[in-house]
Protein backbone atom coordinates (compact mmCIF):
# COMPACT_ATOMS: atom_id res chain seq x y z
CA UNK A 1 0.00 0.00 0.00
CA UNK A 2 1.39 3.39 -0.94
CA UNK A 3 0.36 6.74 0.62
CA UNK A 4 1.13 10.07 -1.04
CA UNK A 5 0.85 13.23 1.80
CA UNK A 6 -0.23 16.36 -0.49
CA UNK A 7 0.61 19.77 1.08
CA UNK A 8 0.90 22.89 -0.80
CA UNK A 9 1.78 25.46 1.69
CA UNK A 10 -0.38 28.62 1.58
CA UNK A 11 -0.38 32.09 3.88
CA UNK A 12 -2.01 31.89 7.51
CA UNK A 13 -1.01 28.04 7.04
CA UNK A 14 -0.78 26.70 10.29
CA UNK A 15 0.42 23.44 9.07
CA UNK A 16 3.36 22.28 11.62
CA UNK A 17 5.57 19.00 10.84
CA UNK A 18 7.48 17.25 13.78
CA UNK A 19 9.47 14.65 12.77
CA UNK A 20 10.74 11.86 13.62
CA UNK A 21 9.58 11.50 17.50
CA UNK A 22 9.97 8.62 19.51
CA UNK A 23 8.64 6.47 22.36
CA UNK A 24 9.65 3.89 24.01
CA UNK A 25 8.53 1.56 21.19
CA UNK A 26 8.35 3.22 18.22
CA UNK A 27 9.54 6.53 16.00
CA UNK A 28 6.61 8.37 14.73
CA UNK A 29 6.42 11.95 12.79
CA UNK A 30 3.25 14.21 13.23
CA UNK A 31 1.49 16.93 11.34
CA UNK A 32 -0.51 19.00 12.45
CA UNK A 33 -3.34 21.99 11.05
CA UNK A 34 -4.72 24.09 12.90
CA UNK A 35 -4.11 26.04 16.57
CA UNK A 36 -3.85 24.36 19.65
CA UNK A 37 -4.68 27.09 22.54
CA UNK A 38 -4.21 25.52 25.41
CA UNK A 39 -0.59 24.12 24.89
CA UNK A 40 1.21 25.97 27.84
CA UNK A 41 -1.43 24.62 30.41
CA UNK A 42 -1.21 21.39 29.29
CA UNK A 43 2.55 21.29 29.91
CA UNK A 44 2.24 23.16 33.29
CA UNK A 45 -0.41 21.19 34.82
CA UNK A 46 1.10 17.55 33.74
CA UNK A 47 4.70 18.78 34.56
CA UNK A 48 5.86 18.29 30.89
CA UNK A 49 9.24 18.95 30.15
CA UNK A 50 10.78 22.12 29.13
CA UNK A 51 11.72 22.56 25.32
CA UNK A 52 13.16 24.94 22.91
CA UNK A 53 10.63 24.19 20.51
CA UNK A 54 7.93 26.89 21.21
CA UNK A 55 4.75 26.01 18.38
CA UNK A 56 1.76 25.34 20.29
CA UNK A 57 1.78 21.87 17.98
CA UNK A 58 4.98 19.69 19.86
CA UNK A 59 1.81 19.28 22.97
CA UNK A 60 0.75 17.25 20.91
CA UNK A 61 4.12 15.46 20.35
CA UNK A 62 4.46 15.58 23.95
CA UNK A 63 1.44 14.07 25.13
CA UNK A 64 1.82 10.75 22.79
CA UNK A 65 5.64 10.51 24.28
CA UNK A 66 4.46 10.95 27.96
CA UNK A 67 2.16 7.53 27.33
CA UNK A 68 5.26 5.88 26.10
CA UNK A 69 3.56 4.21 23.04
CA UNK A 70 1.86 5.18 20.17
CA UNK A 71 -1.51 2.90 19.18
CA UNK A 72 -5.18 4.68 19.06
CA UNK A 73 -5.37 5.25 22.85
CA UNK A 74 -2.10 7.46 23.30
CA UNK A 75 -3.68 8.84 20.25
CA UNK A 76 -6.94 9.15 21.90
CA UNK A 77 -5.37 10.56 25.55
CA UNK A 78 -3.45 13.74 23.13
CA UNK A 79 -6.57 14.28 21.05
CA UNK A 80 -8.98 14.41 24.32
CA UNK A 81 -6.44 16.52 26.12
CA UNK A 82 -5.44 19.32 23.41
CA UNK A 83 -8.58 22.28 22.99
CA UNK A 84 -8.25 24.49 19.53
CA UNK A 85 -8.86 23.64 15.76
CA UNK A 86 -6.87 20.60 14.69
CA UNK A 87 -6.57 17.86 12.35
CA UNK A 88 -3.45 15.91 12.92
CA UNK A 89 -1.37 12.92 11.04
CA UNK A 90 0.73 10.77 12.26
CA UNK A 91 3.12 8.49 10.93
CA UNK A 92 4.58 5.28 12.75
CA UNK A 93 7.55 3.30 11.97
CA UNK A 94 5.30 0.52 10.80
CA UNK A 95 4.12 2.74 7.96
CA UNK A 96 0.84 2.91 9.36
CA UNK A 97 -0.94 6.28 9.31
CA UNK A 98 -3.42 7.97 12.06
CA UNK A 99 -5.70 10.47 10.66
CA UNK A 100 -7.41 12.46 14.12
CA UNK A 101 -10.11 15.05 12.94
CA UNK A 102 -10.60 17.80 15.15
CA UNK A 103 -12.33 20.54 13.70
CA UNK A 104 -9.93 21.52 10.99
CA UNK A 105 -10.59 20.04 7.48
CA UNK A 106 -9.20 17.08 5.88
CA UNK A 107 -9.84 15.47 2.61
CA UNK A 108 -9.02 11.74 2.02
CA UNK A 109 -9.17 10.20 -1.18
CA UNK A 110 -8.35 6.22 -2.24
CA UNK A 111 -7.26 5.04 -5.71
CA UNK A 112 -8.24 1.14 -5.45
CA UNK A 113 -6.37 0.08 -8.55
CA UNK A 114 -3.12 1.90 -7.52
CA UNK A 115 -3.52 1.16 -4.06
CA UNK A 116 -3.05 4.43 -3.40
CA UNK A 117 -4.54 7.04 -0.44
CA UNK A 118 -4.30 10.62 -0.96
CA UNK A 119 -4.91 13.08 1.81
CA UNK A 120 -5.00 17.10 2.03
CA UNK A 121 -6.39 19.91 4.48
CA UNK A 122 -9.53 20.94 1.79
CA UNK A 123 -10.88 18.93 -1.47
CA UNK A 124 -9.71 22.36 -3.17
CA UNK A 125 -6.19 21.57 -2.58
CA UNK A 126 -6.02 17.96 -2.81
CA UNK A 127 -7.58 18.21 -6.11
CA UNK A 128 -5.41 21.01 -7.23
CA UNK A 129 -2.30 19.23 -5.34
CA UNK A 130 -2.82 16.11 -7.86
CA UNK A 131 -3.16 17.86 -11.07
CA UNK A 132 -0.21 17.25 -13.41
CA UNK A 133 0.40 13.91 -10.99
CA UNK A 134 0.63 10.49 -12.42
CA UNK A 135 -2.50 10.06 -10.85
CA UNK A 136 -4.64 13.27 -12.07
CA UNK A 137 -6.18 11.03 -15.39
CA UNK A 138 -7.11 8.40 -12.82
CA UNK A 139 -9.38 11.12 -10.72
CA UNK A 140 -10.19 12.14 -13.83
CA UNK A 141 -11.99 9.32 -14.80
CA UNK A 142 -13.47 9.14 -11.50
CA UNK A 143 -11.93 5.92 -10.73
CA UNK A 144 -11.68 6.79 -7.18
CA UNK A 145 -13.38 6.95 -3.01
CA UNK A 146 -13.79 9.49 -0.71
CA UNK A 147 -13.07 8.51 2.31
CA UNK A 148 -15.34 9.89 5.08
CA UNK A 149 -14.13 11.34 8.48
CA UNK A 150 -15.78 13.10 11.03
CA UNK A 151 -14.89 15.37 14.39
CA UNK A 152 -13.82 13.17 16.63
CA UNK A 153 -12.31 10.31 14.73
CA UNK A 154 -9.82 8.49 14.33
CA UNK A 155 -8.92 6.52 11.38
CA UNK A 156 -5.90 4.40 10.93
CA UNK A 157 -4.78 3.29 7.34
CA UNK A 158 -2.58 0.34 8.15
CA UNK A 159 0.73 -0.61 5.88
CA UNK A 160 -1.26 -3.09 3.99
CA UNK A 161 -4.64 -0.46 3.02
CA UNK A 162 -6.89 -1.43 6.21
CA UNK A 163 -9.23 1.27 7.29
CA UNK A 164 -9.67 0.86 11.34
CA UNK A 165 -11.70 3.64 12.63
CA UNK A 166 -11.75 4.50 15.99
CA UNK A 167 -13.13 7.72 18.24
CA UNK A 168 -12.44 10.19 20.98
CA UNK A 169 -14.03 13.11 22.83
CA UNK A 170 -14.17 16.28 20.71
CA UNK A 171 -15.14 19.04 22.34
CA UNK A 172 -14.86 21.94 20.19
CA UNK A 173 -13.59 25.30 21.19
CA UNK A 174 -16.81 27.33 20.08
CA UNK A 175 -17.34 30.27 22.09
CA UNK A 176 -13.84 30.00 24.28
CA UNK A 177 -11.60 33.08 24.77
CA UNK A 178 -8.77 31.88 22.87
CA UNK A 179 -8.09 35.33 20.69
Amino acid sequence: MRLLCIYLPCKNSAYTVYAPCKTKNARFALAHNGVLINDTDLRKNLNLPKTRIETDSFIAVQLIENKKILNSDSIKYMAERVEGSFSFSIMDDKNNIYLVKGDSPLSILHFPKLKLYVYASTDEILYKGLIGSPVFPILKKGEYKEIPINEGNILKIRNDGKLVYDTFDYIGYCGKDWW
